[in-house]
């Protein structure tokens, strides 16, 4: 089960759910066009999935099918990008941490006769 992050405000009548594992987009629970019964799935970023589409009679069963969805996706290329490249700085930050860019005492130039 992936760690979904859903922001609620009961009063907006909103909803804003984020999976940084799975996606980099940030999925909106709102109130459809046509009333306030219903509730759709939008998506920052292009369309949403098939299995999200459609009307929902609340904000937590849109949320329940966005933490189901979620569970059953593949990551995307995107958030496995910025998983490796986050890995990476990770790595190149340690590797540059462990090195000194200090001469140590044994290199100083001593004295004037050498």
């Amino acid at each position: 089960m992936v760690n979904v992050e859903f922001d609620v405000d009961y009063a907006k009548k909103r909803s804003y759910a984020r999976c940084p594992e799975k996606s980099m987009a940030v999925l909106t629970v709102s109130p459809s066009a046509g009333g306030f019964i219903f509730y759709k799935i939008t998506s920052d970023v292009g369309g949403v999935a098939s299995e999200l589409a459609g009307n929902f009679t609340g904000i937590d069963v849109a949320n329940k099918a966005i933490q189901q969805y979620y569970n059953n996706c593949r990551q995307t290329v995107a958030s496995s990008d910025a998983e490796v490249k986050k890995r990476l700085a990770k790595g190149k930050a340690k590797a540059n941490a462990t090195t000194t860019n200090s001469k140590a005492s044994d290199d100083l130039h001593k004295g004037s006769g050498n």
